[in-house]
């Protein structure tokens, strides 16, 4: 199995709480009606 790390950036989120938080739910960003694009996917091998 991988490892993986999906990092989002946020177009319209300046100063929404909900980004200050490490893990984002799906649900509670189309919530709060922002608009997020992926930027980064990293893969690794499992240890």
């Amino acid at each position: 199995m991988m490892n993986a790390t999906i990092v989002f950036e946020c177009i319209n989120g300046a100063g929404d709480p909900l980004l200050d938080q490490e893990k984002v739910s799906a649900s509670d960003a189309i919530e709060a009606g922002l608009k997020l694009h992926v930027s980064m996917i990293v893969l690794w091998p499992a240890e």
